[in-house]
């Protein structure tokens, strides 16, 4: 049976595959609180906020004490699908209340049955459910033909800029994989280094134009802006989940705004830093916390995309400049600027 923790959520789904499991003999000692598809699952410790829906064939599952599972009892009175909208301001209450104790981070299970939800009619529940029901199923396939479409950019990327496939087949005289055009923009043979004959070395500090951390935020519980923090970076994807909100009037954030094409760096603690993950929509203005680096291309010298699945594919080479004793070790940005490697770049 799948154990499912906040780190099993992701953008409205449940990540059966990856989440533990609990075996049998426990499983026979379980005798309530068991999920099943459809429920709406929460994240209220730690990482709260966080909302996700198990699947129509989802598999029997339980939740960790990091989340809740919410079912109707009634659909007569409130609709599951219309439960799982996931609107607004549902979210902005839920950040509320976790600020209500001393933990740092917690809605407790009393805390979420005082919540209030407001309910229309159930004639338009219906309707504006099933609506929202296939608008996720659209989602959830097109974030699958998504994954599919980044595993094969990534496949291309170290196929031309890291292995230099078609230079080395060129050299071996193999015949051309590629479209005319952009066969023929690679050069016939490697250089004394080992790369392209014509393409020169750059560290990272010489093809940005921004490498710098984040702000110590001021926290709001409502209203402000956006402020992503190391929660939100994970398998080379932002999460905004479990963001937080900043009071911009109490620390201004003049030129802290991220940009479409933003890397945005890890740069804290073991296990944490070194993830990578690019930013590629922004619903609204964001900045991120001082555990996390931006790193943003010099147009003139790089594309975004290029400086992305370049950054994202070093994500072990990264973690190694980490400095400092276990658990208190950090990324230096000088450390970042010029000790990762030079990478081959193309005219």
């Amino acid at each position: 049976m799948a154990f499912i923790r906040a780190a099993d959520m992701s953008d409205g789904a449940v990540l059966f595959d990856s989440a533990s499991k609990i075996n049998n003999r426990a499983r026979e000692r379980i005798t309530k609180g068991i999920g099943k598809p459809g429920d709406v699952i929460i994240s209220h410790k730690g990482t709260v906020g966080r909302i996700a829906r198990a699947p129509l064939d989802a598999p029997e599952f339980v939740c960790s004490p990091q989340t809740t599972f919410w079912r109707s009892t009634n659909e007569d009175i409130l609709n599951q699908d219309f439960l799982y909208m996931r609107w607004p301001k549902f979210a902005e209450e839920f950040q509320v209340r976790s600020g209500e104790t001393d933990m740092a981070g917690y809605v407790s299970l009393t805390s979420q049955r005082s919540l209030v939800l407001s309910i229309p009619p159930m004639e338009l529940q219906r309707p504006i459910g099933a609506l929202m029901s296939t608008l996720d199923e659209k989602i959830r396939l097109n974030r699958r033909m998504n994954e599919t479409l980044e595993a094969m950019a990534r496949a291309i990327f170290k196929d031309w800029f890291v292995d230099f496939g078609p230079t080395r087949a060129k050299m071996e005289g193999r015949p051309p994989y590629l479209a005319p055009d952009i066969w023929s923009l690679f050069p016939d043979r490697l250089d004394d280094e080992g790369k392209p004959e014509g393409w020169g070395m750059a560290n990272l500090g010489a093809m940005t134009t921004e490498l710098r951390r984040g702000i110590s935020p001021s926290y709001a519980a409502a209203g402000g802006v956006r402020v992503l923090n190391q929660k939100c970076i994970r398998d080379r994807q932002v999460d905004p989940g479990p963001a937080r909100r900043h009071d911009p009037e109490r620390r201004m954030i003049d030129g802290r705004l991220l940009a479409i094409g933003d890397v945005l760096v890890n740069s804290t603690g073991v296990g944490t830093l070194g993830r990578v993950a690019q930013i590629v929509e922004l619903e609204e203005p964001t900045i991120v916390d001082s555990h996390v680096t931006v790193v943003r291309a010099d147009p003139s010298l790089v594309s975004s995309s290029y400086l992305g699945l370049n950054l994202t594919s070093r994500e072990t080479e990264i973690e190694a400049l980490g400095e400092g004793s276990t658990g208190q070790t950090e990324l230096a940005r000088a450390r970042l600027w010029s000790g990762a490697s030079s990478w081959p770049t193309p005219p």
